[in-house]
């Protein structure tokens, strides 16, 4: 059992087991024994909406308990909460699983989280470049004098 906190604060516990599994791919399509593959992986990191009905659907005992519903509870899985919760699921899924495959899934998660932070580092650096600034001065000064042509000026008062 691993757990998360959600965006109130409460803390979840995430389970897993064979028959959870086989749950969750018959019922949303997530094959969480392929973690391996690229696609399944992706999908977790990629698809919030999907992230959320699996973590959901892997508390749903705890979420009745509480008295919630599926929308209450997604409410709460925003920002660091849903991060947490998708490390949570990540690191039940490599205690289930086999010696040999533990290994794997571990790096697999690791790589894909580390090439994240490129991602992110890179997108940071072009959005906060002098040339990102520069483009953006020239689209304004474009928009203020190419739409301030005597021609617009004089279809916008007919």
């Amino acid at each position: 059992m691993h757990t998360f906190t959600d965006a109130i604060g409460e803390e979840w516990a995430i389970t897993l087991d064979t028959s959870i599994v086989r749950r969750l791919r018959a019922s949303l399509g997530i094959d969480l024994l392929r973690i391996d593959d690229q696609a399944t992986l992706e999908t977790l990191i990629t698809d919030d909406e999907k992230l959320v009905d699996v973590i959901s659907e892997l508390c749903t005992d705890q979420i009745r308990h509480r008295k919630l519903d599926e929308v209450g509870f997604a409410q709460r899985l925003i920002g660091d909460a849903l991060d947490n919760a998708c490390d949570a699921l990540i690191d039940e899924l490599v205690f289930i699983s086999r010696r040999n495959r533990r290994e794997v899934i571990a790096a697999a998660w690791n790589k894909t989280k580390a090439f994240q932070d490129v991602a992110k580092e890179q997108s940071l650096k072009a959005i906060n470049s002098e040339e990102m600034d520069a483009l953006i001065q020239k689209q304004i000064q474009d928009a203020i004098h190419g739409g301030m042509t005597s021609q617009n000026v004089r279809q916008s008062c007919e």
